[in-house]
């Protein structure tokens, strides 16, 4: 539902999942434009050039943890990261 509302909204959205084929899912079923692959080798940099290509503001975010300072230390300055779950515990 994301995915649809912000495409219908006009808003790019970097999608990131845990296996490769997720990032399939996403692109072919969902008409997902940017979906990352968090297990890649390249995650870190892929994140941080596409971020800073889309002047990314504002992350939802669910599962806490490591991954959420990554996706903090990439958001433009004065960012907000929405934080509404741990699925990391």
């Amino acid at each position: 539902m994301i995915i649809k509302l912000f495409k219908e909204n006009g808003i790019p959205l970097i999608n990131v999942v845990r296996r490769e084929e997720q990032v399939q899912m996403l692109k072919t079923d969902y008409g997902a434009d940017y979906v990352l692959n968090s297990e890649s080798e390249t995650f870190d940099k892929d994140l941080y050039e596409l971020s800073k290509k889309l002047n990314c503001n504002v992350a939802l975010e669910c599962v806490a943890g490591e991954l959420t300072g990554k996706i903090m230390q990439v958001l433009a300055v004065g960012g907000t990261c929405i934080l509404y779950g741990q699925l990391s515990e």
